[in-house]
């Protein structure tokens, strides 16, 4: 799923990314 919000994790916090 990270991958559909590559924009979004480099504007917000990456944490969300982590646990996706």
């Amino acid at each position: 799923m990270s991958r559909i919000l590559p924009a979004l994790a480099d504007s917000t916090d990456e944490s969300y990314v982590t646990l996706s």
